[in-house]
C-alpha cells in the first residue's frame, strides 16, 4: 500500500500490479466524480470549493482466481475553482495559492487514512484464512472486503464529512465503523465541534443531556430501560461525545457512535441528531457564522 500511494500522490490514478506470497493482484481503474449531494459551490473572495469523489479500487485473488480480498475507498477530496469555473491546478494570485495549499491539506488527510490500511496484511490474513477453511472444507464466501462511503456538507466557512466505514475481515460478522471530519476554509484546519462553542462546558453538558434524553426515547420505543438498551455506563460515555463522529448537515449535529461504543452490536450504531435551534444558544458569533445560521435558528 505504500507503493500504491507513493503512485496516487503523484497522478491520483491506482496502476500496477500488487504481489506478495504467490498471489495476483488485480488494480482496477480509480474513478472520479462529483459528489452528492455535496457539489455545489462555496465561495470564498471568487475562489470557490468543491468537495468531489475518487475512488479507491482494489482486488487480490489466489492461483485458481479465487478473491482473497477486495477494497473500495470513496475518498473526498477537495478542489478550488475561479468564479470562471476553471480547476486552480497552477496558482497565480497569493489568494489562489492559499486557497491550493488548502485543498492540499484537506486531501492529504484522506490519502493518509487510506494509506493507513494495510492492504498487503490483509491480503496476507485472507490467504491464510482461505487455506485453513479448505482445510477443514468450509466454503469460502467472497473473501475479506473492506468499504468506505461519505457525504459531504459544506458552507462558505465549514465542510464537513460524516463517513461509514465497513469491513470484514473474518468472524462471525463485519464491522461498521462511523468517521467525521471537519475542515474550517478560513483557516485550512481540521478542527473540533468545540471551535463552535461560546462556552466549552456548557456546549459539552448541553449536548451530552440532549443525546441523553434521545437516548432514553429510543430505548422506551423499543421497549427497554435505557440501561439495559445501552452499556451500563452510556452517560458517561456521552459526556465524552466530542470525541466520537461527529459532523453537521442541513438538519443540525449528528453525533455517531460506531457498534460497541454506546451499545452491543446487536443494536447497531447510534446517530443522535442535535437541531441547530436546540444548539445555537451554546453556539460562539463564529460558530454561527462557520455553519451559516440565520435569525431564526
Amino acid at each position: 500500500m505504500k507503493k500504491l500511494f507513493a503512485l496516487l500522490s503523484v497522478c491520483l490514478l491506482v496502476s500496477g500490479l500488487l504481489s506478495a506470497c504467490g498471489v495476483s493482484a488485480k488494480v482496477l481503474p480509480s474513478q472520479e466524480s462529483s459528489a452528492s449531494p455535496a457539489s455545489s459551490l462555496t465561495e470564498t473572495s471568487a475562489i470557490y470549493y468543491e468537495v468531489r469523489t475518487h475512488t479507491l479500487e482494489n482486488a487480490a485473488f489466489d492461483e485458481d482466481e479465487t478473491q482473497l480480498a477486495h477494497y473500495v475507498y470513496d475518498l473526498p477530496t477537495l478542489t478550488a475553482v475561479r468564479s470562471d469555473g476553471t480547476e486552480i491546478e497552477s496558482p497565480i494570485t497569493a489568494a489562489e495559492k492559499t486557497a491550493k495549499l488548502r485543498t492540499e491539506t484537506f486531501n492529504r488527510r484522506f490519502e493518509e487514512w487510506a494509506e493507513d490500511s494495510d492492504f498487503d496484511s490483509t491480503v496476507q490474513a485472507a490467504t491464510e484464512d482461505l487455506a485453513w477453511h479448505r482445510e477443514s472444507g468450509l466454503d469460502w464466501m467472497e473473501g475479506y472486503e473492506e468499504e468506505l462511503k461519505f457525504t459531504a456538507w459544506q458552507t462558505g466557512h465549514l465542510v464537513s464529512i460524516a463517513a461509514n466505514y465497513y469491513s470484514y475481515t473474518g468472524g462471525a460478522h463485519p464491522n461498521t465503523a462511523l468517521l467525521s471530519w471537519n475542515f474550517d476554509l478560513d483557516t485550512g484546519d481540521f478542527v473540533t465541534p468545540m471551535m463552535l462553542a461560546k462556552d466549552d462546558q456548557a456546549f459539552l453538558d448541553g449536548v451530552k443531556e440532549e443525546i441523553i434524553r434521545q437516548a432514553g426515547q429510543t430505548a422506551r420505543e423499543n421497549g427497554y430501560q435505557p440501561q439495559e438498551y445501552y452499556l451500563e455506563n452510556y452517560e458517561d460515555i456521552a459526556a465524552e461525545w466530542a470525541n466520537y463522529a461527529v459532523s453537521f448537515d442541513e438538519n443540525g449535529m449528528s453525533v455517531g457512535f460506531s457498534p460497541y461504543e454506546i451499545a452491543c452490536y446487536a443494536v447497531g450504531p447510534q446517530t443522535f441528531t442535535i437541531s441547530y435551534q436546540t444548539l445555537s444558544p451554546w453556539l460562539s458569533d463564529t460558530g454561527k457564522l462557520a455553519l451559516n445560521l440565520t435569525a431564526e435558528h
